[in-house]
């Protein structure tokens, strides 16, 4: 029988293949690199890999970044101790735990796996070419790998920008991109046409991408330079470009040799190019820094990662203009050697103590608190003004960026008698000073390594331009005039950020600016980067992309063509008889036993042949399509601009105008909603009467400080129970009750104030990482009152009154008093908030340094000219107040005719920086929630699809899902587009934005 001969056949199949092979014992290289390329192997490499991740990222708590990649990452070996699994975030109490063990390093872990990678390559992927084929894909390929490392090696070209080959120009290779787009959607079409009428699946795909793509080319070409990106996006996309180009070759050799498994071998040959770079930029990359001033000239660059000890002869008696450099490197003096002795160094060293990191304090000061026990150890030079004090080294988990500042004290021995020179205190937070060696005196002291170049930097200018109302910079740039006498190079450049300088092998990225505070000086920082391999992950990930994308749309291919034999009438309608119909209703007999087949299969299933019932139709276009367009309208609904009764503040209007704040012109609706859901965690609130209200409304009550009707005098924004505390000790502190939601306002704990500011001011005698977890949430409390308070602060919501004459004050000295006293206490808040970033809400068009100022400074301003001038205050000012004090009043009427004046203020009187379209268009933004509705509408999704697996009308379930997902899928994409039109950057630039996007692109 024939299920006997299948039957046997199994049982053959399954016999060892030693056996089958008459005992033949294989090679034993072939058994190695069988075990080798073992996927058991490689997931345990991947799994050590993660531990290694996980293990560096722990010991960053105690030990700086760097110091962390060359003992875990950069060592074959490590020895991790047992410690770093008690970091103190966890750990409070800060457990000792002695022992440590040896871990597999990163070199030890990528060699295995770039072996893995070599061999499971050498016995899964074999070359299927053969003779004319296999030497012209050995040809290609290696045509590709010349072109690869002619890109590589292109990225060390010299400039600003990079030279672009056959284009000559940014703009000419944008042109030339676009319109490459708008080609290959033509193609689509083109293609989509072509294609027999009953591949309907791909048909509709292709013209979908062909709309897409051609559309999208002539939106960017109708918007001109406007729509092109700058030139360091330009930069970024032709380093793409010429590393898709490296990759298409390969690609093409690799389908000659390898036919369909060509793109997981490119795939493959990506991820090993990405290991080699790493391992390049262990070896060979140098990363330093060239710090200067406004007119200083220099020939070396600084490692802030590692020190030395110099003894500088200032002037050469056969050459006036050099200086003579002695040093000893860092690790010498970090070591602890009991004694220094060079033959290069004119004394010798002993190092009494060094200091890894350190500040220093004066003498006095530290005599006062060290006991009488103390000495010092330093018996000349600074020493005697100054101690060093050690303090724990700076990690990778600090956030502000600071570096280790080692001090050491070094006694000076005579080579020639031995006696003391004396013990001096060297620092890096000290100048260079005086010793007296023989005849000659030398400059000592402890300096960052210098690595010296044959050409010289000299700074023209620096120029910094921070985002609007902040000290935050938007820009740096750096005028530069650089000569090599070397090679005769004598030319002046601008660096500044995103768009470096590549010159001798190096890269200068503009990294820093600094401006003396006592002098006004202006100083630039460079940071220098020799890496001659930096365009390998450019390469490498285009490489990566182009492999998936061969292998992914080569499975996507064979997936849809299968599904379209396998659909039924997908190939044709079955006829009795072995016949089949074609499109046109003809009978043949070409296919028609594989067409019966598949209509047999397919009745089988219980999938109905010839035309579909009326019950079919409904579960397969009308109920999915009532459902999308329920949804629709009911996302249509939020997306309706909000508008106000009646009688009530048309507080959405005063929403849509322009404030600034964090760098950029938002709406105060933003402003409200980012502040509250700081406070509270919440975009809306609970008012006094029980009814949730928007953010707005929150601020408004906040910055007009509109008073309670209870009569206690104190404002309504102070019973909101909107400060979120859910730590009991703090609650206990301030005499609260835990409560549902765990909301409280102001008023409840406000006579707790002295005990809460005594306990946070002890909180933050202490470091962020001694902290308890109660003190953690005093310090959070108080940043979350002072941004309230910040927010009170800023405005004022009262007319701008004028002195009194000597007949008013006579008539009314009590409120005139009281008017003075309020002015006064004014002036003390102004002082504060000048320290602090509040909210920027009236414009200046007439000052270029600060066109933006806030409104409580604005109101000052405006009172002090009219008392000495007798002006009238400007219109912006005058236009908010307006504002405020008609909403502190209650006035309607008088709040919508302010907004309005304002509005045709702004338009009349553009300020800087403000779009109104894009500020209303967030403000709408804000009041629409996309992100949320299309979070609500693929929950739904999920639901559907889950009830379909129910089998009860599993056809109107899954349909709808699956035409409601592409709602939601539109609802996800105009957020993700509206995000990037009101931030003007990439979907990408955090881990939220991240998140987001990724969850578009998986959909």
């Amino acid at each position: 029988m024939a299920t006997d001969v299948v039957q046997e056949r199994a049982r053959v199949e399954a016999v060892p293949e030693s056996v089958v092979r008459s005992g033949v014992e294989r090679p034993l290289w072939r058994t190695a690199l069988e075990y080798a390329a073992s996927l058991k192997l490689t997931v345990t490499l991947f799994v050590l890999s993660i531990g290694l991740v996980f293990i560096g990222t722990l010991a960053q708590v105690e030990l700086d970044i760097w110091e962390v990649v060359a003992r875990y990452f950069r060592a074959w070996i490590c020895v991790v101790p047992l410690q770093v699994f008690f970091p103190p975030g966890f750990f409070p109490s800060r457990p000792q735990v002695p022992g440590a063990f040896p871990y597999p390093g990163g070199f030890l872990l990528g060699t295995l796996l770039a072996i893995n990678l070599v061999a499971a390559h050498a016995i899964r992927f074999k070359i299927q070419a053969k003779r004319e084929r296999l030497a012209l894909g050995l040809a290609v390929l290696l045509l590709g790998v010349i072109v690869t490392w002619l890109v590589i090696a292109s990225g060390n070209n010299q400039g600003i920008n990079p030279r672009i080959f056959l284009f000559g120009t940014y703009q000419r290779l944008w042109t030339a991109m676009v319109l490459g787009v708008g080609a290959l959607g033509i193609t689509c079409g083109v293609i989509a046409l072509r294609l027999a009428p009953n591949r309907r699946l791909e048909r509709r795909s292709l013209f979908l991408a062909a709309v897409i793509l051609v559309g999208l080319a002539a939106w960017l070409l109708s918007g001109g330079t406007a729509r092109r990106l700058d030139d360091s996006g330009m930069r970024i996309l032709w380093q793409l470009i010429k590393g898709g180009t490296a990759a298409a070759v390969l690609l093409l050799g690799c389908r000659l040799l390898f036919h369909k498994r060509a793109g997981i071998v490119l795939l493959h040959g990506g991820v090993g190019l990405m290991m080699f770079g790493e391992l390049w930029v262990a070896m060979q990359a140098v990363e330093s820094q060239m710090r200067l001033a406004e007119g200083e000239v220099t020939n070396f660059t600084e490692d802030s990662r590692a020190v030395e000890l110099a003894l500088v002869l200032p002037t050469l008696p056969d050459a006036p203009e050099q200086e003579e450099h002695i040093v000893v490197d860092g690790r010498a003096l970090k070591a602890g050697a009991d004694e220094i002795d060079d033959p290069g160094l004119p004394v010798k060293l002993r190092v009494v103590r060094f200091m890894a990191n350190s500040r220093l304090e004066p003498v006095s000061e530290h005599a006062a608190h060290a006991g009488e026990d103390w000495h010092n150890p330093a018996t000349a030079g600074a020493g005697l003004r100054y101690v060093a004090e050690e303090v724990p080294r700076s990690t990778g988990t600090d956030t502000d960026g600071t570096v280790d500042m080692p001090s050491a004290y070094v006694e000076l021995v005579d080579r020639a008698t031995g006696r003391s020179l004396g013990t001096y205190l060297v620092s890096l937070w000290l100048n260079p000073q005086p010793v007296q060696i023989g005849e000659q005196t030398y400059e000592l002291a402890l300096r960052f390594r210098r690595l010296y170049k044959p050409y010289v930097f000299r700074l023209l200018d620096v120029q910094k331009r921070d985002y609007i109302g902040t000290d935050t910079p938007r820009d740096y740039s750096s005028y530069v005039h650089v000569v090599n006498p070397q090679t005769g190079d004598d030319f002046k450049v601008r660096i500044w950020m995103n768009n470096p300088l590549r010159y001798a092998g190096e890269t200068f990225y503009q990294s820093g600016y600094f401006r003396d505070p006592q002098t006004g000086q202006e100083i630039t920082t460079l940071q220098v980067v020799t890496n001659s391999g930096w365009m390998i992950p450019y390469v490498a990930c285009m490489i990566v992309a182009i492999g998936m994308l061969a292998h992914f749309g080569q499975t996507l291919v064979r997936y849809l063509d299968r599904y379209q034999r396998e659909t039924p009438g997908g190939a044709g309608r079955a006829f009795p008889g072995g016949l089949a119909a074609d499109e046109d209703g003809r009978a043949t007999k070409e296919d028609a036993h594989s067409v019966n087949q598949q209509a047999g299969a397919t009745q089988r299933a219980g999938i109905p042949l010839g035309p579909p019932r009326r019950r079919d139709a409904w579960e397969r276009l009308w109920v999915p399509a009532l459902v999308t367009v329920v949804f629709a309208v009911w996302v249509g609904s939020k997306a309706r601009i909000p508008s106000a009764p009646d009688g009530q503040m048309p507080i959405y209007r005063f929403g849509e105008l322009p404030v600034v704040y964090e760098g950029r012109v938002k709406p105060f609706d933003t402003l409200a909603r980012n502040n509250l859901r700081a406070i509270s965690g919440r975009e809306t609130f609970v008012d006094l009467e029980g009814k949730r209200q928007p953010a707005i409304r929150w601020l408004l009550d906040v910055i007009t400080q509109r008073e309670s009707d209870d009569g206690s005098g104190l404002p309504i924004s102070e019973r909101y129970r909107v400060f979120r505390i859910d730590n009991h000790e703090v609650l206990r502190l301030l005499g609260l009750e835990p409560r549902s939601g765990m909301r409280y306002a102001i008023a409840e704990f406000r006579d707790k104030a002295e005990d809460f500011n005594e306990q946070v001011r002890k909180a933050r005698e202490r470091r962020p990482e001694e902290m308890s977890l109660y003190q953690r949430k005093l310090v959070d409390l108080d940043a979350r009152i002072r941004r309230y308070t910040l927010l009170q602060h800023a405005f004022r919501a009262e007319p701008i009154p004028s002195l009194p004459t000597e007949e008013e004050f006579r008539r009314d000295p009590e409120r005139y008093r009281a008017l003075l006293a309020r002015l006064m206490e004014y002036r003390e808040i102004d002082e504060l908030l000048r320290r602090f970033k509040p909210p920027l809400a009236v414009p200046d068009p007439d000052d270029e340094n600060e066109p933006w100022k806030c409104h409580a400074l604005a109101w000052s301003r405006a009172f002090t000219r009219k008392v000495r001038e007798g002006a009238d205050p400007d219109p912006f000012t005058r236009a908010v107040t307006d504002i405020l004090v008609a909403y502190r009043k209650g006035d309607v009427a008088g709040f919508d005719t302010a907004v309005k004046t304002y509005r045709e203020l702004l338009k009349k009187t553009p300020p800087a920086e403000y779009a109104p379209q894009k500020v209303h268009f967030e403000a709408f933004f804000n009041a629409f929630a996309p992100f949320y509705h299309a979070a609500v509408l693929y929950i739904i999704v999920f639901v559907l699809t889950a009830l379909s697996w129910l089998g009860w009308r599993p056809l109107a379930f899954r349909r709808s899902g699956y035409w409601l997902m592409w709602l939601a899928f539109a609802v996800h994409t105009f957020a993700v587009v509206a995000r990037m039109y009101i931030s003007g950057r990439p979907p990408v630039t955090n881990l939220y934005s991240s998140a987001v996007f990724i969850g578009w692109a998986a959909v």
